[in-house]
């Protein structure tokens, strides 16, 4: 399909290639490029939304903690504060509202977007638990575990955004960013239990042990936080550790974690640990909004190079395709004008037109080389012209001398005379004509004259060569009939041979049959052997469990002890442990002697083991034995095998050879007759032939050829 193409047409299918290539690289580098702006474009929006969203908590979490100080001092505190919170929070979620982020089709389309729904279903309850708080029917607990559930959704909602986004710095900050929000949940939580405890006077075991629960997971994610966090993050949350509101949180933690022993009371004010706590989260809620810019500028940077890099594709893409259409043009343009002025050239010259000087490329390169040849070529065309026209000039003038002269050598040459010679005086092609005429006459009565001296000879030769064949077939004969004999004989000799190398060959099997029934069972035995030592060893890690339950045992019984005694100081209070410290001992003891019940077992299987795999051994043994002879006896059986296979070949070879030979002296004796045939044809086709030479004239003769003496005399001597 391609031949029929012109070149300007190849030569944009050759350049098509590139082009194609270009543009598919540079369409899968651009798509690339705009799914990774597009991807940036919706980590701005999404943590456009995050921000909203994580302020709406931080109020939230404010007004729990006044809500839980409003419930357990029965109204007596925090009222004002209470109702000037509930305002900031409500602002938060009107400016959630109205950001354009929430209602955008990137966070429809997004993870964020099933949480978020739940989160604005779930904030519609808190008007209802507000004035619930206002009658005072719920506990402290089930009123913070209101605004906790909503809370609980923010961060469901903001722990979708590590997984959005394509930087692992960014995703580092995002992850330390979601670290610092559940610290500042459970500082929130810590500050309501607090404000729980020391707004009662007291506290108790159930808010003790909530506070600690929030206190330790803070201290946790903090640290957590430290591994995600920049230098900076890092040492603004050291400079709000060392803050007088982080000292004054820590002292009154130890202060409550004292009040729970008897006869120790509390010691604090609870607005003193609001204003505390609440400076503490303040503190943190800046370190969250400094985290929250950071991502910004991040994500905003991130696109902003994702759409440079676009830009810079496209720009890219457009040159590389701009140089390579004019690169394959101005190739296509130095390609195609030489080759139009050669294709030219050559069809005036097929048209016969040889004059003036043609327009045909130049220089050292491949179509100047092309336009060179052209140019030779049409400059020997001219003087081949010149000389052709000469020629027949030539042909003209001598075609009568021709015919004289060749022609009267010829007319002798067909009347037997060799002597003839052409004389006349030719000029040229025609006297090399002359020249080759006078040697082949020359050389034609040399040949005559040996074959006619040929011929007695042949003849004489013949005679001699038919008298030698005759003797010759009869010894040929006699021969023959004693090598059949001899050939016969040889191929009985070598059938019985055949019989014995095929019996030795059985024998040979069934020694190696015998052997590898030995080798299996051997191997079946090794085998048994290492399951015994692997079933020995497994019993040694059975040893190895036991006695780690032992040592379990051991030590379960020193903390039932321990358990008991601190059970005893806790007087009567403690009785229920000490009971149950008791039963743990007695459950101790028991295992104690389960597992030594358990050893006692597995040393007597471990001796059973060893019994068996010394037995196996023997066995083994017994086998390599055995194994040993058979290979004796297969060594034997194969050497006797390859003896007779080798006598069974030679005497083949020698019956093979007999039959070559009674063959090749039956075919001798055949050609013994042919060859005495053939010598008598040939002494008649030397009669033949010399009387078909005797009528040529040669010089020294002057007479026809005839036969000499001496090979008349051969003749009559054969006869």
């Amino acid at each position: 399909m391609l031949d029929k193409l012109k070149l300007v047409h190849r030569l944009l299918l050759i350049g098509l290639v590139p082009m194609i290539a270009v543009g598919y690289f540079a369409t899968l580098d651009i798509s690339r490029l705009q799914t990774r702006q597009q991807q940036d474009a919706s980590v701005v929006e999404l943590v456009a939304v995050t921000e909203r969203m994580g302020d709406l908590m931080h109020e939230l979490q404010k007004e729990r903690g006044f809500s839980a100080g409003f419930l357990s001092s029965r109204g007596a505190r925090f009222a004002d504060e209470l109702r000037a919170q509930r305002a900031r929070t409500d602002a938060a979620r009107q400016a959630m509202r109205n950001s354009t982020s929430e209602h955008s089709k990137i966070v429809e389309a997004s993870p964020l977007f099933p949480p978020l729904q739940r989160v604005r279903a779930e904030y519609e309850k808190i008007a209802a638990t507000r004035a619930a708080i206002d009658r005072f029917e719920p506990t402290v607990a089930q009123a913070a575990a209101a605004y906790t559930g909503v809370v609980d959704l923010i961060l469901e909602t903001l722990n979708e955004l590590s997984s959005i986004g394509r930087s692992g710095e960014a995703s580092r900050e995002r992850s330390a960013y979601l670290l610092l929000l559940h610290a500042k949940e459970n500082a929130g939580l810590e500050r309501a239990m607090g404000a729980t405890g020391y707004a009662q006077g007291l506290f108790n075991d159930p808010i003790y042990r909530k506070l600690a629960a929030h206190i330790a997971l803070q201290e946790s994610q903090l640290s957590t936080f430290r591994e995600f966090a920049s230098t900076a993050d890092i040492a603004k949350l050291d400079a709000i550790a060392q803050s007088p509101a982080a000292r004054t949180v820590e002292a009154m933690r130890t202060t409550a974690h004292r009040s729970i022993n008897s006869g120790i009371a509390l010691v604090g004010d609870p607005i003193r640990w609001w204003e505390a706590t609440s400076a503490r989260i303040d503190a943190m809620k800046e370190l969250e909004d400094f985290i929250a810019v950071e991502i910004v500028e991040g994500a905003n940077h991130d696109l902003d190079e994702a759409s440079a890099e676009l830009t810079q594709a496209l720009i890219v893409a457009a040159v590389l395709l701009a140089v390579l259409i004019g690169t394959i043009w101005l190739v296509a343009r130095s390609i195609l004008n030489p080759v139009r002025q050669v294709i030219g050239t050559m069809k005036e010259m097929g048209e016969g037109r040889l004059q003036g000087e043609p327009e045909l490329p130049v220089g050292n390169t491949e179509l100047g080389e092309l336009g060179d040849s052209v140019r030779a070529f049409r400059r020997q065309l001219a003087a081949a012209e010149a000389a052709r026209a000469e020629q027949e000039r030539q042909k003209e003038a001598q075609t009568l001398l021709i015919a004289d002269s060749i022609g009267a050598g010829l007319s002798a040459l067909s009347d037997g005379d060799l002597t003839h010679r052409v004389t006349a005086d030719l000029d040229g092609p025609l006297g090399v004509l002359k020249t080759d005429f006078n040697a082949a006459i020359g050389h034609l009565e040399e040949l005559i004259g040996s074959a006619v001296r040929s011929a007695g000879n042949v003849r004489t030769g013949s005679t001699e060569i038919a008298h030698a064949s005759e003797d010759l077939a009869r010894r040929t004969e006699r021969n023959a009939a004693s090598l059949e004999e001899t050939t016969a004989a040889v191929a009985n000799l070598n059938a019985k041979l055949r019989e014995t190398a095929v019996s030795a060959r059985d024998a040979l099997s069934s020694a190696e049959a015998a052997g590898r029934t030995v080798s299996e069972g051997r191997g079946v035995a090794t085998s048994a052997a290492e399951s015994m030592r692997g079933v020995s060893e497994s019993a040694q890690g059975i040893d190895d469990v036991i006695e780690g339950l032992d040592k379990i045992a051991f030590q379960t019984r020193v903390l039932a002890m321990n358990a008991a005694v601190e059970a005893g100081r806790a007087g009567e209070a403690g009785r229920g442990f000490a009971v149950v410290a008791d039963l743990v001992s007695a459950l101790a003891m028991r295992a104690e002697e389960e597992a030594k019940r358990a050893r006692e077992q597995l040393t007597a299987t471990q001796e059973e083991i060893d019994r068996a795999v010394g037995a196996v051994a023997k066995v083994d043994g017994a086998f390599d034995a055995i194994l040993a002879t058979m290979t004796s006896v297969e060594q034997l059986v194969g050497t006797m095998a390859r003896a007779n296979a080798d006598q069974a070949a030679v005497v083949a070879e020698i019956s093979t050879a007999m039959g070559d030979m009674d063959r090749s002296t039956q075919q001798n004796a055949a050609m013994v007759e042919q060859t005495s045939a053939a010598a008598r044809n040939l002494m008649s086709e030397a009669d033949d032939l010399g009387e078909q030479t005797g009528r040529f004239q040669t010089s020294g003769t002057g007479v026809p050829v005839q036969q000499s003496a001496v090979s008349e005399r051969r003749l009559a001597t054969v006869h």
